[in-house]
């Protein structure tokens, strides 16, 4: 879905060369059309299109806005996904609700769609640890995705997502699995107050039932001092990441964090 957003801003370009992806001017594209097939992108909802920057080795959103002039949502694309996949993006979508509701651009609405979009997640949730998928339990995990979509169109996302492309880049590490990786930090860096109500929102009461379920979807993760410490220096000079989150932000910190993920 992300491609299809670029392929529609060269499209209606065409003088342009790939380039013109990464330049920060208004422009227009052609419309675009998405089809969800699974629950965690959110693009359908979203003017965020994410691509691969090789030369930096690194994975980026593209500075232009391209929101979809339509978007089919039906959960029967998810029936047949295999099991990994449902759950890196379904972990993909808890992390837009919570980088989103944790967030200095967070508004009154952006937070109404979090609190109920987490919620939704959070009734379906068994079904990433062995319960049986249902056309019911596929429809609710999309609309969520979908929500939290919607959520980060608001506010963008944070910490988890930005330290989880260095992952994703070096390692292969599937982008929501990497995300996954970063939400019990950087929940647990944010006040008490916040801590609780996200907790209860999502259904779990404390952080070590949330950071276990985690654990036990996907995995401890697996990146040496070396790769940690280049996605530390990275988020640290990434202000566009670091606008979004509404408490300080330290090596230190980010450390921790990342420390949390093994």
């Amino acid at each position: 879905m992300d491609t299809a957003k670029a392929v529609a801003l060269m499209i209606a370009q065409k003088e342009k060369d790939a380039g013109f992806l990464y330049q920060k001017e208004k422009a227009e594209a052609l419309p675009v059309v998405e089809v969800p097939t699974t629950c965690g992108t959110g693009s359908e909802a979203t003017p965020y299109a994410i691509l691969t920057i090789h030369e930096q080795r690194i994975k980026a959103s593209l500075p232009h806005r391209v929101y979809p002039a339509f978007a089919l949502v039906d959960g029967k694309y998810l029936m047949n996904l295999p099991k990994s996949i449902l759950v890196n993006t379904a972990v993909d979508a808890l992390g837009h609700f919570i980088e989103s509701y944790i967030n200095a651009k967070a508004t009154d609405f952006s937070r109404m769609l979090c609190e109920y979009g987490m919620g939704i997640w959070s009734s379906a949730k068994n079904v990433l640890i062995g319960a049986n998928l249902t056309p019911e339990e596929c429809d609710t995990l999309l609309f969520a995705s979908t929500l939290a979509g919607m959520a980060i169109s608001h506010t963008g996302t944070s910490l988890p997502h930005g330290l989880s492309y260095y992952l994703t880049y070096e390692k292969g590490v599937p982008h929501g699995k990497a995300v996954g990786y970063f939400l019990p930090g950087y929940l647990a860096m944010a006040g008490p107050l916040v801590r609780k109500k996200v907790l209860g929102l999502i259904g779990f009461p404390d952080m070590q039932y949330f950071s276990a379920f985690l654990h036990n979807l996907i995995g401890p993760m697996d990146a040496d001092d070396t790769l940690v410490t280049r996605a530390v220096q990275g988020i640290m000079a990434n202000e566009a990441k670091l606008r979004n989150v509404p408490y300080e932000v330290t090596e230190a910190m980010l450390y921790q964090i990342c420390n949390m993920a093994y």
